[in-house]
């Protein structure tokens, strides 16, 4: 075959350079140029001592690449290599964890106490100047934050209170809610509290405006009692998934949340779902999957106007789990059969002592 029209050694874009030069050495090289992305204050350039003088590739050969410069063939290559990035960090590689920029480029928080307070401040000033039509949302998550360290007492000011539509604590081991945030936010839409180590919730909760809840993946043990969801009147959606739940009998009482209209409950140490949850009005989504429930009742297929029906996962016996595997339908068609042999059997085995009766008879003498 005619030769290529380039002048491009294509064995070394291949990762093997015309003298042996292997992958290791372009693996090297990748992590040379990540240590120097990730340096601030620098703006010195970098030089190539990994190329062999024998090595005739014409991307990069004893030249000074610049920092923002275009990057050889070879090293591009690598870098889109996530295996390649972790090695480099897994190697001690000389990255400075204590730098706030190389920490937000592989998704970490914040190390010091005064970064993450300066970061606060600039966000809760971001926040503050948001003007109508704009919705104020503040977002607080995976900042590392403690307990202590959440300003309370700006969220709650009149400034921001009545004001805030969204707040998000997610990612941060705050262990507890505040329970300012749960009674003096009236205005607040969202509150996502998501990953933030809680064992139980305040049982005080005063949110008229409250919509959305996100309790998901905490060490929650107690579904939230009656009296939270009391101060929840708008709550629409729900989600407990990925908690420690045993029961849910907080949802004995419709009326508290004649407005949900999405639970999840997935993921918690469930054995059965309660028959009151069948009077919820407006529930369209149930979500029950990786649980211990064994038993679907006929009252949650049947009653309920729900469109999602998920209890996946779940050591389920009736009805029987390639039956729940086919849908919400087919569960509704289950129970309506098991009705139909109900409602026959009594003509069964009035049928039955009719013939028992009609052979006694022909068997006498």
């Amino acid at each position: 075959s005619a030769p290529p029209d380039n002048n491009v050694d294509h064995a070394a874009v291949n990762g093997n350079g015309a003298d042996g030069v292997g992958n290791n050495d372009h693996q090297q090289q990748t992590i040379n140029m990540l240590k120097l992305l990730t340096s601030t204050g620098s703006s010195g350039s970098y030089q190539n001592n990994n190329m062999h003088p024998g090595d005739n590739s014409n991307m990069m050969h004893n030249q000074n690449i610049s920092a923002t410069g275009p990057y050889p063939t070879s090293i591009h290559r690598n870098i889109s290599n996530q295996s390649t990035i972790d090695s480099g960090l897994s190697r001690n590689s000389h990255h400075d964890l204590s730098d706030p920029a190389v920490r937000r480029m592989f998704g970490m928080g914040s190390s010091s106490r005064g970064e993450r307070q300066r970061r606060l401040r600039l966000l809760m000033d971001q926040c503050e100047t948001v003007r109508f039509p704009f919705k104020k949302r503040l977002i607080l998550a995976n900042m590392n934050l403690s307990h202590e360290e959440i300003p309370v007492d700006q969220i709650c000011s009149d400034r921001l209170g009545t004001a805030l539509y969204k707040l998000s604590l997610s990612g941060n081991r705050v262990h507890s809610i505040p329970d300012q945030l749960t009674v003096k936010l009236t205005g607040l839409r969202v509150l996502d509290v998501s990953q933030c180590d809680l064992h139980s919730v305040p049982d005080k909760w005063d949110l008229p405006s409250l919509k959305k809840l996100n309790l998901s993946h905490n060490r929650i043990l107690k579904c939230p009692s009656q009296s939270v969801f009391r101060g929840l009147p708008q709550l629409e959606h729900l989600d407990l998934y990925g908690n420690k739940l045993t029961c849910m009998s907080s949802f004995s009482d419709p009326s508290l949340l004649s407005k949900l209209e999405y639970l999840d409950v997935g993921y918690n140490h469930l054995t059965g779902i309660p028959e009151e949850v069948a009077n919820l009005p407006s529930l369209k989504t149930l979500k029950c999957m990786n649980n211990l429930i064994e038993i679907i009742s006929a009252v949650i297929c049947e009653k309920m106007d729900l469109r999602v029906l998920d209890v996946s996962f779940n050591p389920l016996v009736q009805p029987p789990i390639e039956t729940c595997e086919r849908g919400l339908h087919s569960m509704r068609r289950y129970y309506h059969c098991l009705k139909l042999e109900e409602m026959a059997e009594p003509d069964f085995q009035q049928q039955q002592q009719q013939q028992q009766h009609h052979q006694h008879l022909l068997s006498r003498p």
